[in-house]
């Protein structure tokens, strides 16, 4: 049956769809998809010592060290891991900040469970580590959603008031978009 079917809608060298002759070429937007795809790299061991890095700069944000500055600059190394990757690499390495973070942050959760909850130490770093997992996703959330709807999470768009025009009152508490980018 199936030869049938091919000799009724192929005739020869030229292909032909039931409906009719069928375009072959992709159209602009295939072609965009596939030019997305094909620039989409692998993660690499570089990327996921960025991740790493940028786990334990947002660690060292905290108190006990008083590098507050690290604060707003722990996510760039994520930022630079995420470039050339697709949405499920950066929710992976997402999880990878986000476990770094999580467990050089709450490593004594394990010694108090096992102190004051009379746990065994087994029990205490499953839930510990159930605890940073869960942490984490909330990274990896984010980044796999900064490479699914930025073209480059590094061009991320950034909420501003906008000035105030004195001749309007409608425009007071208006907000416009600007971007940055880090080359």
């Amino acid at each position: 049956m199936g030869t049938i079917i091919s000799k009724r809608f192929h005739s020869g060298a030229n292909r032909m769809h039931p409906t009719g002759p069928r375009n072959i070429s992709p159209t602009p937007s295939q072609q965009g998809r596939q030019a997305a795809t094909t620039t989409r790299r692998p993660i690499d061991r570089s990327k996921m010592f960025l991740a790493l890095v940028a786990g334990l700069l947002l660690t060292t944000a905290f108190p006990r060290t008083g590098i507050f500055v690290l604060a707003g600059l722990g996510y760039v190394p994520l930022l630079l891991a995420l470039r050339d990757v697709g949405p499920w690499d950066g929710f992976c390495l997402g999880l990878i900040t986000g476990l770094a973070h999580a467990i050089s942050l709450l490593y004594w959760i394990a010694h108090t469970i096992t102190t004051y909850g009379h746990a065994p130490m087994i029990t205490a770093l499953a839930i510990l580590l159930l605890l940073c997992t869960y942490v984490a996703l909330y990274t990896a959330i984010l980044a796999a959603l900064a490479v699914y709807t930025v073209r480059s999470p590094l061009t991320m768009p950034i909420a501003a008031n906008c000035p105030a025009s004195s001749g309007s009152s409608a425009s007071a508490g208006s907000i416009c978009t600007s971007s940055f980018s880090i080359s």
